[in-house]
């Protein structure tokens, strides 16, 4: 491929996941170049994709039953519409990140999650279309304990409901903080139900989700946080490479997430949507073998405010800091 670079995991090291799982989960890191990034090595076809450059820009996902070549954005800040240019490709052991500036740009870090399941037991990946009543979506195999949706038409169009939030409700990833017990409203033994709320369920829209089945690499939270310079959270029942959480107060707007990649960087989580990465770095200070450890961030700590999260350990935990061609560095835990 032309110009571009490509980025392998040494994985002489991995492991497969302990425990009943067929769910596999890596993160890293890449330097954004502004030509296309392969990245390859992951030991698993990957069937979801986010990927978020340390810029003024939102993070971005891609599945496997979108259109080749499309992503949209992850919390559907803005309704732009399906990119290009984002993830270009996922196949065997790989990934292709484009050449979208929103993303790749030289000097620049790009972080990335990547999610896949061969059997489609613990993984499950679709699409529906929004008819502004209440539908179920089904032909899951198993119960799902997360579901997150995702458009590229509707502003704000993004939510999560899982098993670690109050029965049938769920949250936005962007703006409209607080629970809702009318978007995602039911996690069934096959399926999941949703209302009439816009944010997912918008008549004529598209939506994209994927869904996961109980497994030893997730694992979901909620803490109240304590306005202090620092929260412990402990008892998660993993050592964490992935925190997505979203708060549940008009202080902080959207969703964040943060990886062992950022943190070895020294970069203390980023935003879901459009915001600089030193906007606010107090994020998150650690994460530990049973949890993590915010700073004092609005985002993650604001006093008497209720967080609601999920967290992934990675797929195969032992995998060499990778190399390139043209001496990029991956991280991963």
């Amino acid at each position: 491929m032309p110009q571009s670079s490509l980025v392998t995991l040494l994985a002489s090291g991995q492991t497969t996941p302990t425990g009943a799982s067929n769910l596999c989960v890596a993160q890293g890191s890449v330097s954004g170049t502004g030509s296309a990034i392969t990245v390859s090595g992951l030991g698993f076809t990957p069937r979801v994709v986010i990927v978020k450059g340390d810029l003024n820009q939102v993070a971005y996902i891609a599945t496997d039953t979108m259109p080749a070549g499309d992503a949209v954005e992850f919390d559907g800040q803005d309704a732009s519409g399906v990119l290009t240019q984002i993830v270009t490709s996922m196949s065997s052991g790989q990934f292709i990140i484009g050449t979208n500036a929103d993303v790749n740009v030289s000097a620049t870090n790009i972080y990335w999650l990547a999610l896949g399941d061969a059997s489609s037991t613990q993984l499950f990946t679709g699409s529906y279309s929004g008819t502004g009543a209440v539908q179920s979506i089904t032909g899951l195999t198993n119960p799902p304990v997360l579901v997150s949706t995702h458009t590229a038409s509707v502003a704000d169009g993004a939510a999560f409901q899982s098993s670690g939030l109050p029965p049938n409700d769920s949250l936005a990833y962007h703006n409209t903080p607080t629970t809702s017990a009318n978007r995602i409203t039911a996690l069934g033994a096959t399926s999941f139900t949703l209302g009439t709320n816009a944010t997912t369920n918008t008549s004529s829209a598209t939506y994209y989700y994927w869904a996961v089945s109980a497994s030893p690499l997730l694992k979901m939270f909620t803490y109240t946080g304590n306005g202090g310079a620092s929260f412990a959270y402990t008892g998660l029942g993993i050592a964490p490479n992935i925190v997505i959480l979203r708060d549940t107060s008009a202080a902080n707007n959207t969703g964040v997430f943060v990886t062992t990649s950022m943190i070895s960087a020294s970069v203390q989580g980023l935003y879901m949507s459009a915001h600089n990465s030193a906007f606010d770095n107090t994020m998150f200070t650690s994460l530990g073998s049973n949890g993590f450890t915010t700073g004092a961030s609005v985002a993650t700590n604001t006093n008497g405010d209720v967080q609601y999260g999920y967290a992934f350990k990675d797929g195969f935990p032992s995998v060499a800091t990778a190399t390139s061609s043209n001496l990029m560095t991956m991280g991963m835990g």
